[in-house]
């Protein structure tokens, strides 16, 4: 039977109340994990009025969620980024295992906070990361006027990052030493990425070059990605969704099981027939299990998966649909030296 012993004495009003508040009494590792079970920020650290004993409790929580539900009724204007700014602060060094920031615009704070939020977890978030802001911001204008950019640390320790910020460019590390050792899933969203504002490093050789543990990539409706070429064993799953300024996907993974890939790209100006910008699907996946593809255009398209060992273990969907400018889409499946799905408009 496990016996519990507190790890500083009482003062005296925490003995009055000492029958009432048993809680308060179990060691810190154990208030940790309730705490982690109530996950939202705001109600973890209004635990420190409970009593002396919870004062510092929270600052060693091990999930915490920063939500700003509605900033129309804030105070006052960067009352959210400040609040996030004051509680990370009070943490100090201290690692935490799951770390979840989402706002409705970036407005809730500036990109130099997001910047800081960015850099802190990766610096002591061990599993999850979690920054969202799905909806454009005021200072989101024009080319005259260009988004903020959301840059990339050049090292982390976190096991799963998810961004999700509609108005900032990305910037991927550029140093060649740059690692993130202990990913294994990146879920990007909604952002602008822009290679001359990456310093020449791309998508496909940040993750092919410094996440040697990438298993999982998910890619959302990123704008100005026009090229991600792959070539990395660990991916197992890809999923590329509505990035429709692709011009060429080119993946080399032998250990990729599933694959999705969905894209909208409709009423573009018409391509020249010399021209080499039509889209260029190339995936080379010996262990293929699943496919699901939905491909909607108007421009040339060329895609060509190639399987070996688990040809026939192959299922999914192929679905297209074409404006009537469409020229060729062709769509072959290769296995044990004979094709086992041609698909072709």
């Amino acid at each position: 039977m496990a016996v519990f012993t507190r790890s500083y004495p009482m003062d005296v009003d925490d003995e009055l109340a000492d029958d009432l508040d048993r809680i308060s009494a179990l060691p810190d590792d154990l208030l940790h994990v309730i705490l982690s079970i109530l996950g939202d920020a705001t109600m973890v650290t209004r635990t420190a009025v409970l009593s002396r004993r919870w004062r510092r409790v929270w600052t060693h929580a091990q999930k915490l969620s920063f939500v700003d539900t509605d900033p129309k009724i804030r105070a006052k204007p960067g009352q959210f980024g400040g609040f996030v700014d004051w509680a990370l602060a009070q943490r100090g060094d201290d690692n935490i295992q799951s770390l979840s920031i989402s706002m409705p615009t970036s407005d809730s704070a500036t990109p130099e906070q997001i910047n800081d939020w960015l850099r802190y977890a990766m610096q002591h978030t061990i599993k999850t990361f979690k920054l969202c802001s799905p909806y454009h911001s005021s200072y989101e204008t024009d080319d005259d006027h260009p988004l903020p950019i959301l840059e990339l640390p050049s090292n982390a320790r976190t096991t799963s990052i998810e961004l999700r910020l509609s108005s900032f460019r990305l910037r991927l590390p550029v140093s060649p030493s740059a690692r993130y050792e202990a990913l294994t899933e990146l879920n990007l969203r909604s952002m602008c990425f822009d290679e001359e504002e990456a310093g020449a490093r791309t998508l496909g050789d940040f993750v092919s070059t410094c996440c040697p543990r990438l298993r999982k990539l998910e890619i959302w409706g990123l704008k100005k990605l026009t090229q991600l070429v792959l070539c990395t064993e660990a991916l197992e799953e890809l999923d590329v969704n509505y990035s429709n300024d692709l011009q060429k996907l080119d993946v080399n993974t032998p250990n990729l099981r599933v694959l999705g890939i969905k894209l909208f790209i409709i009423s573009l100006p018409l391509i020249d027939e010399n021209s080499n910008k039509h889209l260029v699907v190339g995936i080379v996946a010996p262990m293929l299990e699943e496919i699901d593809m939905h491909i909607w255009a108007d421009r040339h398209m060329h895609i060509c998966i190639y399987t070996i060992e688990q040809a026939f273990a192959i299922s999914g969907t192929l679905a297209y649909a074409c404006a009537d400018s469409t020229r060729a889409i062709l769509t072959t499946v290769y296995g044990s030296s004979r094709t086992v799905l041609t698909s072709s408009i």
